[in-house]
Formats: structure tokens, C-alpha cells, sequence
């Protein structure tokens, strides 16, 4: 019986090693259940500009004058939002009408920018 040379011995281990990992590596790209893939589709800034602009709008309709330190704090949200156009949700308190104003800006589109005035327990 012969002694195998040291870089016969090397290259087995590699090949068996290699081996090994190849088989791991298929075993990965062949799941079980078939892999659903999922696109989302974020805002343009047309769209935040045109939902931002008729979410003022409405705050204005419902009383709020532009003035109030509250209204100016959604203006400024809105206004970042459609800058950066990452999702933002705040609770901004319209304190002179015992109202918390709860501002959703969405990045994703098919999601609707709301504001709902809710009225503060005290």
C-alpha cells in the first residue's frame, strides 16, 4: 500500500469539500414550495404632491387656520414627505379645538395619505 502524496491528499479534501458545498448550494436554489415574489410600487412625487396638497385643502375646510402651530407641523410633514417619500405616521394635536390630528403618509401606491381629527378625552 502507497502513502499518496501530500498534494493528492490536498486536492481530495478540497474536491470532497467543494463537493459538499455544492450540493448545499443546489439544495438552496430548489425550495419545497415554489418562492412568490412581490413588487412594490411606491408613490411618484406627482402623487404626494396632489394627495398632500388636497389633505391641506380638507384641514382647512374642517377649521383649522393656517396659522395654528399644528397646522404648520402637518405642512412641514407633508412637505418632507414629498421630498424623501418614505412612510410617515404622527399623532400632531390641534390643542385650541381639543383635536389630535392623526397624519398617515404612505410610500407605497394603491395607500391612501389620510388625516383624521379625533376629538381629545380630558
Amino acid at each position: 500500500m502507497s502513502v499518496p502524496e501530500r498534494s493528492d491528499a490536498i486536492s481530495y479534501l478540497c474536491g470532497a469539500y467543494l463537493f459538499t458545498g455544492l450540493a448545499a448550494y443546489k439544495r438552496s436554489l430548489s425550495p419545497k414550495s415554489p418562492t412568490t415574489y412581490s413588487i412594490r410600487m411606491l408613490k411618484t412625487k406627482e402623487d404626494r404632491v396632489k394627495e398632500g396638497i388636497r389633505l391641506l385643502k380638507r384641514l382647512k375646510e374642517a377649521g383649522v387656520p393656517t396659522l395654528n402651530p399644528g397646522f404648520k407641523q402637518i405642512q412641514q410633514a407633508i412637505s418632507d414627505w414629498v421630498v424623501n417619500g418614505s412612510a410617515y405616521t404622527a399623532t400632531v394635536p390641534i390643542v385650541r379645538y381639543d383635536r389630535d390630528a392623526v397624519l398617515t403618509l404612505p410610500a407605497e401606491a394603491g395607500q391612501t395619505a389620510q388625516i383624521v381629527l379625533k376629538k381629545v378625552e380630558q
